[in-house]
């Protein structure tokens, strides 16, 4: 009776840790991300200028599935923010840096909302070449204890 108790527990185990995988993952359940995951991210995105519009994406319940944002699998909080400039420069010549009027129509502007202290997960933040260039560096983000990269070059 003991090897079918164990076998039944592991069994189970099994089975609501895969339903906790598949109840985050957007693709297979109608499980949205975390509210306040979604609600932090409307904030910092209110806080931004968005010329080209990337941002107005950024609608629907799911925000694991807004571009530039991913979650974890397993628990739908908001790990990675990857918003870098897609534009690239276009050359160097001489001392100056050439670019197209499409990068600077692609960069994000304003300033990086505090509302991102409630991403408690994030690891990943990539602004990049936009210009964000008007604040000072946010003290705040050294309290992201989950985030391992941080990139604000060009900003």
């Amino acid at each position: 009776m003991g090897t079918t108790s164990s076998a039944l527990l592991m069994l189970f185990a099994f089975l609501f840790t895969e339903r906790i995988e598949l109840c985050c993952s957007s693709i297979n359940s109608n499980v949205s991300c975390i509210v306040t995951n979604q609600e932090a991210l409307i904030e910092f995105r209110g806080k931004l200028k968005d010329d080209a519009n990337h941002l107005s994406a950024w609608v629907g319940k799911d925000c694991c599935l807004w571009k530039g944002v991913s979650c974890s699998r397993k628990t739908c909080h908001v790990m990675k923010l990857d918003l870098r400039n897609p534009i690239p420069f276009d050359s160097h010549k001489g001392d100056f840096i050439q670019h197209s009027a499409n990068f600077d129509k692609n960069k994000l502007r304003g300033e990086i909302s505090p509302s991102l202290l409630v991403l408690h997960h994030l690891s990943y933040i990539d602004l990049s070449m936009n210009n964000l260039s008007d604040m000072r560096f946010p003290k705040f983000l050294g309290s992201l204890k989950s985030l391992r990269y941080i990139d604000l070059s060009w900003s």
